[in-house]
């Protein structure tokens, strides 16, 4: 914390907990949150490196408390208000949660006898107050942000605050249900992952007699709302710690998928169990789609493991049964296919025996005949969806001989690029995408399949290219022009004359487009060919150019500048270093400082007066004060304003080596408020809203 910090923050404390202040709004409340986050982030990871070693954790921030006294003396204060406003009470205990983050700041709040009084049976916890969403939510984040060591695991298990925790799961508030949630997942997370010597005993306890007691899991599962949250609950944890990369027990990997099986059979009603707490648990979880969605995310995760194979059979009939179901909602059938993807990768990576290559095929069959009828679906989301699926599948599977044989003789590649006109911008997005990946087996790979007549490579970039010049909606757009970068990158677009047209096409299309992230990709697609052709043309570090001598290098550098202002490269670039979004400016501005020294390699720049003698001297120092006013230049030249002619080699190399690029880099990259949004500035304006200091002292934003 600066010096300038610490003399303000005492302040800001008294006028936080002073309730005849007015009130401040959340965003700056969750900027000031955010701040002690990050001054008490290092020793967080200081203590997490030491949860290991019995002795007392190291920990620098220790001091943020001890040298503050502000900060405890704001947490008694609001404790002794009678009502203290939702809004600084949620506050107050999300601080005292980031505060306990270490075990050090931890003990040092329980001397003050805090915590209890926060978290504890003593705390907000019966209070009116409570009923407030906003408490109940700060109360579950301050937990979450607390629960980095065995300490705070131990006092929140000798408080109460479990049983609190499982009740909250239930929570009216959606957002609190869902933190309630994921502060389970991280609390059984962060027990197993820890090496403590002193493990939690079974009187502390994230929970382990409850739910191993044959009589409570019953009534558990007996009950249809009780038997969805149990199973979710638990479903969340196993997919939390199936994605762990070092986990110190091995799980029963073949028994978990038996039973997310019988799970997801239950759901769709395809099992019928004879014992009556399985009849019971059927009718519960009959079309429960929290359940199947949790379930085919664990599903999804269990194939990335070892020891599963001989079920590979009897899954995909569990994941096919769900991928026909009319039944199968939009969002589960969007789990469904993601998990299916993911298995039909695991099953190409399996030794292909005969029997395994037949199986695969058919199950391939099976997918792309369900896959006809999806991408035909009236409902939106689910054709959104199978794009989203074959796009993932061309992903991984574009280089598998079965893969391809059973997508080029299926009617998939029709119905996708008849998508590319579908009503929903979504879908038209997806459609563009899972062309632009089509193509590559179709259209660009060296011995491609006659496909039909129907459609061909032209017609198709045809097609994009209308939606990129017409499409209303920016998100496909940004598809297309996503998708010619990946073209470009991969080398689909031919050799460099044709790719120099293929690019000038493109952000002459694009160089006026409203949406500033399609603006962006073209200036990805002008950076790889840009990268290409200097690779080409041997002025890179390409592992295998040959190293050109002065003269041949000299002959490169003027095709490449003739080739560069052919496409109106130039004009586009510096064009965007004025644009209106940062973004955009930024990267332009990369480019031309990457070009420059290529053509620069020794950052040997043009001399100014050189430059002013010099037939376009005096139009390319108009250009570099026009460039200046950045965003404000409106009326920036087109080819030939004010005497720059962006298509001249001649002018264009004189450009690169005069203009101080490497000045309006630091401009565009210094953001407009890095002075507003400083600590120092957000206390100020803290201060100044509730009216503590004067008006000349703000720095608002």
């Amino acid at each position: 914390m600066t010096r300038e910090c610490a003399v303000l923050l005492p302040g800001v404390c008294a006028a936080l907990a002073d309730p005849r202040q007015p009130g401040l709004d959340d965003t700056c409340l969750e900027k000031l949150l955010d701040w002690f986050r990050s001054l008490t982030w290092f020793g967080l990871a200081v203590t997490r490196c030491f949860l290991a070693s019995s002795r007392a954790t190291p920990d620098p921030t220790v001091e943020l408390v001890q040298d503050n006294p502000c900060l405890t003396e704001l947490i008694t204060s609001v404790l002794a208000l009678p009502e203290p406003s939702p809004s600084i009470l949620s506050f107050t205990l999300q601080l005292a949660g980031i505060l306990a983050s270490s075990e050090l700041r931890f003990q040092h709040l329980q001397q003050e006898q805090l915590l209890g009084r926060l978290f504890g049976q003593e705390g907000p916890r019966g209070r009116a107050l409570w009923e407030d969403a906003s408490v109940r939510s700060g109360w579950v984040r301050g937990v979450h942000s607390m629960v980095h060591h065995q300490p705070a695991l131990r006092f929140l298990c000798s408080e109460g605050a479990m049983d609190m925790i499982f009740a909250l799961q239930g929570d009216p508030s959606l957002f609190v249900a869902s933190a309630a949630s994921q502060l389970l997942v991280h609390m059984l997370t962060f027990s197993i992952e820890s090496e403590s010597s002193k493990p939690l005993s079974t009187k502390d306890c994230l929970l382990d007699e409850s739910v191993s007691d044959p009589i409570t899991v019953e009534s558990l599962l007996s009950c249809k709302t009780s038997c969805a949250g149990l199973l979710c609950q638990t479903l969340a944890h196993l997919e939390k710690l199936l994605s762990l990369k070092h986990l110190r027990v091995d799980l029963p990997y073949m028994s978990l998928l038996r039973s997310l099986m019988t799970i997801l059979q239950f759901c769709n009603g395809f099992l019928s169990p004879t014992s009556p707490l399985g009849s019971t648990i059927s009718r519960n979880l009959i079309n429960c789609f929290r359940v199947q969605k949790s379930a085919l995310d664990v599903l999804a995760a269990l194939s990335e493991k070892k020891g599963c194979d001989t079920l590979t059979g009897s899954l995909f009939d569990v994941l096919m049964a769900y991928l026909e179901s009319p039944n199968t909602s939009p969002t589960v059938l969007k789990k469904a296919f993601q998990a299916t993807s993911k298995w039909l990768v695991h099953l190409q990576e399996l030794s292909c025996s005969s029997s395994q290559c037949q199986q695969t095929e058919k199950i391939l069959e099976d997918v792309f005949v369900v896959l006809q009828k999806r991408l035909c679906s009236p409902c939106w989301e689910v054709r959104d969806s199978s794009l989203e699926f074959l796009t993932a599948m061309i992903k991984c599977l574009r280089d598998q001989d079965e893969f391809r044989q059973c997508l080029l003789s299926s009617e998939v590649p029709r119905l996708t690029e008849n998508l590319l006109e579908d009503p929903e911008s979504y879908v038209r997005a997806s459609a563009v995408t899972a062309v632009g990946h089509l193509a590559c087996i179709t259209y660009f790979a060296p011995a491609s399949p006659v496909v039909g007549n129907q459609y061909n490579k032209e017609n198709t970039v045809a097609k994009l290219q209308e939606i990129l010049s017409s499409d209303s909606e920016g998100f496909p757009r940004r598809a297309v022009i996503s998708t010619f970068a990946k073209w470009l990158r991969e080398g689909c677009t031919g050799q460099l004359e044709d790719a120099e047209q293929f690019v000038s096409r493109v952000i002459q299309t694009v160089e006026h487009d409203l949406d500033w992230e399609v603006r962006l990709g073209a200036l990805e697609l002008v950076e790889v060919f840009c990268s290409q052709a200097i690779c080409q043309r041997g002025l890179s570090e390409c592992p295998y150019a040959p190293a050109p001598s002065a003269v041949t290098g000299s002959t490169h550098q003027q095709e490449l500048l003739q080739v560069f202002c052919r496409a109106k490269l130039f004009g586009f670039l510096f064009r965007s270093l004025c644009d209106c979004d940062k973004p955009v400016g930024q990267r332009a501005c990369d480019i031309l400082i990457g070009l420059r020294g290529n053509f620069y390699p020794m950052s040997t720049l043009e001399n100014p007066q050189e430059i002013e003698d010099s037939p376009a001297g005096r139009s390319i120092a108009w250009l570099q004060r026009t460039l200046r006013q950045g965003s404000l230049a409106q009326n920036f030249p087109t080819d030939g304003g004010n005497g720059v002619d962006f298509q001249d080699p001649e002018s264009m190399m004189v450009a690169l080596g005069a203009i101080d690029l490497l000045e309006l880099h630091d401009e565009l990259n210094k953001s407009s408020d890095h002075v507003e949004e400083s600590p120092q500035s957000l206390l100020q304006d803290i201060l100044a809203t509730m009216g503590t200091i004067e008006d000349n002292e703000v720095d608002c934003y």
